[in-house]
């Protein structure tokens, strides 16, 4: 399946290693789901970890180097802005499609729910898990 992270997923992973983000990671090692990613989402990755995780330098080129290995990267050259309430959310979805994802993995479900128009479903870490038979 072919995913877009949203980085509220990213922080809650770095934050508990026993949650679903955290489990979602490592489910991400094995190449069964396919993640997505633009420069603009994973430059908000990597400042956003360095604001809020309780990380250090280890952990937080850790994730970054995990993610750019295991990602799709692409290039966004149309813009659906203000489609969502939030810009960043419509960055989110800009990526989801163009790279045809089918999920788009969050906590913030609300701000995601016009994704449906696009046949992207917005899905928790933990239902998106017990979709594809982890938990």
């Amino acid at each position: 399946m072919d995913v877009v992270i949203d980085t509220n997923v990213i922080i809650t992973a770095m934050r508990s290693r026993y949650g679903a983000s955290n489990r979602l990671l490592q489910e991400l090692a094995t190449g069964k789901t396919t993640v997505h990613i633009s420069v603009p989402l994973f430059l908000e990755y990597a400042e956003v970890l360095l604001r809020f995780a309780d990380i250090g330098v280890t952990e937080y080129t850790t994730i970054l180097s995990f993610i750019d290995t295991i990602a799709i990267h692409h290039n966004i050259f149309f813009l659906f802005r203000k489609f969502l309430s939030d810009n960043d959310d419509d960055m989110i979805l800009e990526l989801a499609i163009k790279a045809n994802a089918q999920y788009i993995i969050t906590y913030n479900i609300k701000d995601f729910k016009n994704a449906v128009q696009f046949g992207i479903i917005p899905i928790t870490p933990k239902d998106y898990l017990q979709l594809i038979g982890v938990l």
